[in-house]
């Protein structure tokens, strides 16, 4: 497998736990009792999750780890959410 494509299945991985997670989020902040302003912390931190993430799971890919076992664990963390 080419470097390019495993990296664009590691973003793919990445990128699709927000596309998941993301629509269902104010109705799940809504039943929780959280009013308009607490809900936009949270989707403030959704949104510095998702820039600040691939960095570091791209840090990971190219020097630390195998990337099978990279995409394990993305795959394990898209299946937890």
């Amino acid at each position: 497998m080419s470097e390019i494509t495993k990296l664009k299945i590691i973003y793919f991985i990445s990128y699709s736990i927000y596309g998941i997670v993301l629509p269902f989020l104010p109705i799940i902040l809504t039943e929780k009792g959280l009013d308009i302003s607490a809900m936009s912390f949270a989707f403030i931190g959704f949104g510095l999750a998702a820039m600040f993430t691939p960095l570091i799971v791209a840090h990971f890919a190219d020097r630390k780890l195998p990337w099978k076992l990279l995409m394990s664990g993305l795959l394990i963390s898209t299946g937890s959410i």
